[in-house]
């Protein structure tokens, strides 16, 4: 069967224009300015990843025509620091919001809950932020203007401040924390010992040979 160079080129670009745009180091600022954004940064052997792809790109051809919203995603394996700069820690990992102030995005990842909270959150409309005023509403941006006819030190010492209050309330997690680690570890621990003593005592993995070594009785045949 014979393509002409027309369909080919038709069939590459309908191709092209199904793929999820891949965000860079080097395009990451053109690409989600003035919009917001909901990333999914992943690594190709990572299962999880692989397993969410085409409900992802069904996101992604959803609102493609968004001018207010960008669906991208990120290689973690090729742009490390674009990653490191997102502060991914793990894949997959969503993300959604403001480009220079995103959010983890911690619900279900299938297609229609990913598509109802873009929805709810209403991330297809336009973005507000200190750069995009014009969107907010009359106390949001005079809260922004307000920041804005700061000087530098008071800035400065304004952001002090709250990574101050941030610290302080992580200092304060960390007993809970470390309690919550010390009980799972005895849980752990428990449920570990009582399977030690209990396959002992049943001779559990001398029953599992012996069922492995019976000749399967799914033979394919009818009766």
């Amino acid at each position: 069967m014979k393509i002409s160079v027309l369909s080919l080129a038709a069939i590459i670009a309908v191709a092209q224009a199904a793929a999820v745009p891949q965000l860079t180091v080097e395009n990451y600022r053109q690409m989600t300015y003035g919009k917001h954004i909901f990333v999914k940064a992943f690594a190709p052997w990572c299962e999880h990843c692989q397993a969410m792809e085409g409900e992802f790109k069904q996101l992604y051809e959803k609102y493609a025509s968004s001018e207010n919203l960008l669906i991208a995603e990120v290689d973690c394996t090729e742009e490390e620091a674009l990653c490191e700069e997102m502060g991914v820690d793990g894949y997959p990992q969503v993300m959604y919001g403001d480009p220079d102030a995103h959010h983890n995005f911690e619900a279900d990842r299938d297609f229609e809950t990913m598509a109802a909270f873009i929805e709810s959150e209403k991330l297809a409309d336009a973005i507000c932020s200190i750069k995009h005023k014009e969107n907010c509403d009359a106390t949001t941006r005079a809260a922004y203007e307000s920041l804005e006819a700061r000087s530098l030190e008071e800035l400065k010492q304004m952001q002090e401040d709250v990574e101050k209050e941030l610290i302080k309330k992580r200092e304060e997690a960390a007993p809970k924390l470390e309690a919550l680690q010390r009980q799972y570890e005895e849980i752990v621990n428990e449920h570990d010992t009582w399977w030690a003593e209990h396959r002992q005592k049943t001779h559990y993995f001398a029953i599992r040979t012996l069922v492995r070594s019976f000749p399967s009785q799914d033979n394919g045949e009818d009766e």
